[in-house]
């Protein structure tokens, strides 16, 4: 089934695309078709759901995260700079 629609593109979308008709000798309809379906499933295949697992590594206790000059002072002395 094919339904007929106005479709704006711009100008240089129209000429990539036009380009592309031109080099694979198919028509413009079906070239913006081709491309219209291959962003599409790009766009699902390139946006996985991943989880991140925490695991615990053991830390010191008494070293403050939230400064970290003051934790690379502590942990590698003066040479970290």
């Amino acid at each position: 089934m094919s339904i007929r629609t106005t479709l704006t593109l711009d100008d240089d979308v129209f000429e990539r695309v036009k380009a592309k008709a031109a080099d694979t000798q198919r028509p413009f309809r079906e070239t913006v078709n081709e491309l219209l379906r291959l962003a599409l499933v790009s766009r699902v295949e390139s946006d996985p759901t991943f989880t991140v697992e925490a695991h615990p590594i053991g830390l010191k206790p008494g070293l403050n995260f939230d400064k970290p000059h003051q934790l690379l002072e502590e942990l590698e002395g003066g040479k970290y700079r």
